[in-house]
């Protein structure tokens, strides 16, 4: 940074931002009256059309592109609708409150124009008392442009519009006009709540006899304490400033595992009039320590989510009941933080969190000044747009106990501009850290903020990694954390498994931060899709469905871990982890489950610590399943015991076997099976005791490629191809001590000699044994490698035991041990490519013309799996828990690949999964790959 570049104290703008305490409902002489409905819209220039044939009707909150409107880019979206005001409630002043117009509008009353604003996330007031006309109908019209400063600084916009809520406000001459709460904690036990008010005479005579009256109620509806004050001597336009202080012992703190809220009432009366403000408020503090982020007094890790609010049906302009459903879904996660990247939430969404106890990272809308917008972190001109948008936001959510950190921008270059809204901010709120997200942190611009940020560490191929926090002398937070699979779209498409896989890179990453000392949370990209462009990278997708990584990070981020579960004679011990901060195990509720038997127990381990509890369920070798439940209902934690350790062996033995040829083919024989092999290409053809095939083709060695030339945005519909090709049949002959027969080629392009090896084929007692050995003859980029076989199109169920990550999971979880699913759950071929996904299906069942993604989905560590069809035939494969197993409708067939190396998917550059999991996706030339599958047959 240059000496020019640095902020003075005369380039950092005077910004007054200010929004009128909202009356409760009804209270004394106010209105609080909602303006959302049925509007009505045309689009326009700087003036709104003239002719009402041109206005047609439009919901607010929307966008008019959800609304299938359109306005020329150079031209503005008008909203209108009539207003009118009662005689009876329009003492004092009336203000509209815009929650949310993206992204510059033109707010006009009666033909006049009031207010202009930019800044498309951010709430602005406007005072319309003199413009209108009191009893009679008025026009509100707002004309909206995309276009702006404001967008220009967020590039986060996908439409524009009314996105979010207005507010009419009609309060008394002399009302609240400003309100400030602040709490402080002391040794966790004793708490205070600061309450500094702002009383406005906004009449024409002067007040004398005006009093405030406060009162606190605990979280049990019982009074706490009520304090008085009276106001003296406001004239015209005058403001006198109004404080209390409430001192609450053994007060009931505000923490992500106990959000308790208490209840502020605020009442000004003067003159017979009056007017009620209440807020929720959870007494709490957070603070910096040196290199730790204090809640309460306490250490606390951030368990975070990036939450960008869209919906495929609103857009931005998210229903209130929508977004608090959002919210719970991200507690019911585990998750106690959320970065709101890239730009602020709605209040409805604050609100959940303040109830549900999720801290948030505000983030203003401020994203990407960087490389060619670079220059607006530094261009003067940009300077008040881009403080006056934070500043707002800051006076928003100043008194929301959930939010606990104001973020300035996501991935910019640091720039004299965001030095005066960081002076801006600390100034207007000190009682709050402050972050900047970079992309890279860089320890010149840190001394600006108190919190170091950084994004996707332990992923970056780069020295800029978490060795570089090791000696941090400030809180270090990851706002960008273990980025879900989204650009490795064909490697998705072909194998939607990588999301239950997920797991590997989610674990060691966590594992890894949390060694820093310094680390006080981490944000996983993302919470939710984005829709324009489209990203699929939510742990929810656009439609709300839980995908597999959201189940993952459920169990990673549960602050309370049943480690394990083991049987000790008649009894059953629990090893329980309570990695909660601020709750002992005795606050919550503890259950197992036996068969049709359950109960509860209690474990008293105190947070932080580890602790074994001997519970006595019935001991007939049933599973037992043990819960840790939140006091919201929702699961914690949950085990399941097996005393079956799922061990499987064929169950058909293949006795007396026999090798026979002719001039077209070689058989293998056994009275319950029976294999072909064309001797001229290499065809296999295995059939049951009734003649009928199950596997008939060709087998392939498989390949899959590490997908390359990633595409940003991601262009969805295409697939990687798992056989090698073509394939050219060397010889076929039996094997050298006459028990199989060995089919010998290899893979060839034009002069390409991609790969050469042999199948081998026997029975070898109780299976049919199936092995290849191949060599690559070039240097190739291999994610997943195996035989592929090729089994007819009827047999189309998936059932399956296998090792899996975790002993409990949904019932419709790609990743469970143990299931069954069909390739088409809809009864016939899907006709879909991926490009376009359908919220009609459950997630797993969602299927491509490959098959479902729970069919498609790679079985990791299997112990058995099977295809089968209606008519009783299949086909079993046995392991040992070190192979997996993929399925794909090709056609007529469905591929069987059954896998001896199986790595995680790629990413952008920056985001290396193979290095952080000590993986080589490289399979250099002249390397030697091998494998045997044992193979049953069954015919019913």
């Amino acid at each position: 940074m240059t000496e020019n570049d640095t902020a003075s104290a005369e380039s950092v703008p005077d910004i007054d931002v200010r929004l009128t305490p909202r009356p409760s409902d009804g209270s004394g002489a106010t209105e609080r009256r909602s303006l959302n409905g049925t509007w009505e819209f045309a689009p326009g220039t700087d003036e709104p059309p003239s002719d009402d044939d041109e206005w047609r009707r439009h919901e607010v909150p929307g966008q008019w592109n959800y609304a299938g409107y359109e306005v020329p880019d150079d031209g503005r979206g008008w909203y209108r609708r009539t207003i009118q005001v009662p005689s009876d409630r329009a003492s004092g002043p009336v203000k509209i409150r815009f929650n949310g117009v993206y992204s510059d509008a033109i707010v006009r009353v009666n033909g006049e124009r009031v207010r202009l604003h930019q800044g498309g996330y951010t709430p602005f007031e406007v005072d319309v008392t003199d413009a209108l006309e009191i009893g009679d109908d008025n026009v509100l019209e707002v004309g909206v442009a995309e276009k702006s400063k404001a967008e220009s600084l967020s590039q986060t916009g996908f439409g524009a519009g009314i996105t979010r809520g207005v507010t009419l406000l009609s309060v008394p001459p002399c009302h609240l006009a400003d309100l400030d709460i602040e709490t402080t904690v002391e040794d966790d036990d004793e708490g205070t709540i600061a309450v500094e008010a702002m009383i406005r005479n906004a009449g024409p005579d002067r007040i004398d006899n005006a009093r405030m009256r406060a009162t606190l109620t605990d979280p049990d509806g019982t009074a706490v304490e009520t304090l008085e004050s009276s106001i003296d001597g406001l004239g015209d336009e005058d403001e006198q400033s109004v404080s209390f202080e409430f001192t609450v012992d053994g007060a009931a703190t505000w923490n992500p595992e106990q959000p308790r809220l208490y209840e502020l009432s605020c009442e000004v009366e003067a003159n017979g009039e009056s007017e009620r403000v209440e807020a929720s408020v959870g007494i709490r503090e957070f603070e910096i320590d040196g290199d730790q982020l204090l809640l309460n007094g306490r250490p606390i890790t951030l368990r975070g989510v990036n939450w960008r609010e869209c919906h495929p049906d609103h857009g931005l302009a998210i229903p209130a009941e929508r977004t608090r459903r959002d919210a719970e879904l991200l507690r019911e996660a585990n998750v106690n933080y959320v970065r709101t990247g890239h730009h602020p939430t709605t209040e409805a969404f604050v609100e959940a969190c303040d109830e549900l106890g999720i801290v948030v990272e505000m983030e203003a809308p401020i994203a990407f000044l960087r490389f060619e917008n670079s220059h607006l972190a530094t261009d003067p001109s940009y300077r008040e747009p881009l403080c006056r948008q934070i500043l707002e936001i800051v006076e928003r959510d100043k008194n929301r106990t959930s939010v606990g950190i104001w973020s300035l921008a996501n991935e910019s270059e640091w720039g004299p501009n965001f030095e005066a809204a960081a002076e801006l901010v600390s100034a207007a709120d000190p009682t709050r850290p402050t972050t900047f997200n970079w992309g890279m942190h860089k320890d010149e611009d840190a001394p600006y903020v108190d919190i170091a940020n950084h994004h996707y560490p332990a992923l970056r191929d780069s020295k800029v990694d978490l060795e570089e926090f090791e000696e941090s002398d400030r809180p270090v937070m990851f706002g960008e954390f273990c980025h879900t699979y989204c650009y490795n779209v064909r490697e998705l498409g072909t194998d939607p498994g990588l999301r239950d896989d997920y797991v590997r890179v989610l674990e060691r990453g966590w594992e890894r931060v949390n060694e820093l000392d310094a680390f006080a949370g981490a944000a996983i990209w993302a919470g939710l899709d984005h829709l324009t462009p489209e990203y699929r990278w939510g742990l929810i997708d656009a439609h709300r469905r839980r995908r597999p990584e959201y189940w993952h990070v459920k169990n990673v981020y549960a602050p309370i871990k049943i480690e394990s579960v083991r049987r000790t004679g008649d009894l059953v011990q629990v090893d329980l982890d309570n990695r909660s901060q601020f709750v002992s195990l005795s606050d919550r509720r503890l259950e197992w489950r036996a068969g049709d038997e359950s109960g509860t127990f209690e474990a008293d381990v105190p947070p932080g610590e580890t602790g074994t509890v001997t519970i006595d369920p019935p001991a007939d070798g049933s599973s037992i399943t043990v819960k840790v439940l939140h006091p919201a209902g929702f699961t914690i934690d949950e085990h399941v015991f097996e005393d079956d350790d799922h061990t499987s062996r064929p169950n058909a033995p293949m006795d007396d076997p026999t090798v026979t040829e002719s001039e077209t083919k070689f058989m293998l024989e056994t009275p319950d099976c029976s294999v072909t092999v064309d001797r001229n290409i290499g065809e296999v053809e295995i059939a049951g005791p009734d003649g009928e095939p199950i596997v008939s083709g060709l087998l392939g060695f498989g390949a899959t490629s590490v997908e390359s030339n990633i595409r940003v945005p991601p262009i969805y519909g295409d697939t990687i191809g798992t056989r090698l090709s073509p394939w050219r049949c060397e010889a076929v002959r039996t094997t050298d001590d006459e028990t199989g027969v060995e089919i010998q080629g290899g893979y060839y392009y034009d002069t390409i000699d991609i790969a050469t090896g042999s199948f081998h084929l026997r029975f070898a007692g109780d299976h049919l044994e199936l092995a290849y050995e191949f060599t690559f003859n070039e240097s190739r980029d291999v994610r997943q490698a195996g035989l592929v076989i090729p089994v007819v199109r009827d047999c189309d169920t998936l059932s399956w035991v296998r090792d899996s990550y975790w002993s409990a999971y949904p019932s419709d979880h790609i990743g469970r041990s143990t299931g069954s699913t069909v390739a088409f759950p809809g009864g016939e071929r899907a006709a879909n490519d991926n490009s376009k996904l359908d919220g009609s299906w459950l997630w797993c069942d969602e299927a491509t013309e490959n098959g479902s993604n729970d069919f498609r989905s790679t079985k990791r560590h299997i112990r058995e799996a099977t295809l089968s069809g209606s008519d009783g035939r299949a086909i079993d494969i046995y392991a040992d828990g070190d192979q997996h197993v993929r399925c794909s409708v090709e056609g007529d067939t469905i591929d069987l690949n059954v896998l001896d190396r199986s790595l995680a998917g790629v990413g952008l550059g920056l985001l290396d999964r193979h290095a952080l999991l000590d993986e080589e996706p490289t399979i250099e030339a002249g390397t030697r790959f091998e494998g045997r599958v044992k193979l049953g047959i069954q015919n019913e």
